[in-house]
């Protein structure tokens, strides 16, 4: 069952952004975050991701797969995944900027450049209410649609 409004974890997210952009797992990325579980159906995701710089992880080779991902984690993956594939963004008319937004202030100073490209290509937008809701745990309904929209947005 789809379940769209449960709330996507770190790993599934990777695991998902991989496959949609036709990612092929890397047999000798071995490796992997000290907290990726070696038998997970994510795992080969998350150590293809780390050996192409797009997870990083949280510190003391950590990756916490099992926490649900925030708006802003999930922008930070998308951006690198466009950059490993030669799709960086650029800037568009209709693009907007961190400071359009009232709670641009909550931003991590770590996701502050990639949220800002992603705002200026016009690839990304806030919740409404002029907000960004950076901290926002993201669902499946909103993951799928972002993922979608991105991947017809040239067609």
């Amino acid at each position: 069952m789809f379940e769209p409004a449960a709330y996507v974890t770190r790993g599934e997210f990777t695991a998902t952004l991989l496959r949609a952009y036709g990612f092929e797992l890397d047999p000798t990325a071995n490796d992997n975050f000290l907290d990726v579980d070696r038998f997970a159906a994510y795992a080969p995701y998350i150590a293809t991701a780390k050996k192409y710089g797009i997870v990083l992880g949280v510190g003391n080779n950590l990756f916490l797969p099992e926490n649900r991902v925030t708006r802003e984690e999930m922008f930070t993956l998308l951006y690198r995944t466009l950059v490993n594939i030669g799709e960086a963004p650029s800037v568009s008319p209709n693009g907007k900027t961190l400071s359009d937004f009232s709670d641009a202030g909550i931003v991590s100073a770590w996701a502050k450049e990639e949220i800002e490209s992603l705002l200026k290509a016009g690839m990304i937008d806030g919740t409404g209410n002029n907000e960004l809701s950076p901290k926002r745990l993201t669902d499946r309904a909103t993951m799928a649609q972002m993922i979608y929209n991105l991947l017809t947005r040239n067609q």
